[in-house]
């Protein structure tokens, strides 16, 4: 692993020496190893090797994609939290109101899982929450209700969709 990030964009920079900080006004991104987060606003503080962004984010992570309003993310352990995200892995679209990601699992709270791609699903379900591993391509949902058409059909204790063939 790289020792600390690549900070760059095109917006206005404010670098603090001694606070070792670097904060972003302005399209800009932060690259660490294999992850790559860009947010028109951000803090890097050097020394923590962490990012917080509060504006809209994207959190690029081993390929996965993760959207939201704010993001506070630790590079060194690879984990962080973030809110209102929306993630669309293996064919998945997933949004929460409360997500902790790292790269064993994506956990949201105040989840949506649906795999129809229309602008309204058909179908989704809702949950307390969602839990998606990345490694195994599974997602586990629990105190879920199942909808079709915006009408609540029943309740689903648990769910688990598998994204991949199982080896």
């Amino acid at each position: 692993a790289q020792e600390v990030a690549t900070v760059e964009g095109t917006g206005n920079f404010l670098y603090d020496d001694p606070a070792q900080t670097a904060e972003t006004s302005g399209e800009a991104a932060v690259t660490y190893d294999d992850i790559k987060i860009t947010s028109i606003h951000m803090l890097y503080d050097r020394a923590g090797n962490f990012v917080a962004a509060d504006e809209p984010f994207t959190l690029d992570q081993n390929g996965r994609e993760l959207t939201g309003t704010s993001l506070k993310y630790d590079l060194t352990r690879r984990e962080g939290t973030a809110q209102k995200v929306k993630l669309e892995a293996e064919g998945v679209l997933l949004a929460g109101d409360n997500v902790f990601t790292s790269d064993t699992e994506v956990d949201l709270n105040g989840a949506t899982f649906t795999t129809c791609r229309n602008v309204r699903p058909h179908y989704r379900l809702s949950t307390w929450k969602t839990i998606f591993y990345p490694k195994s391509g599974w997602v586990v949902g629990y105190l879920g209700i199942f909808w079709i058409a915006g009408i609540p059909i029943f309740p689903i204790p648990t769910y688990v969709y598998v994204t991949r063939p199982l080896t």
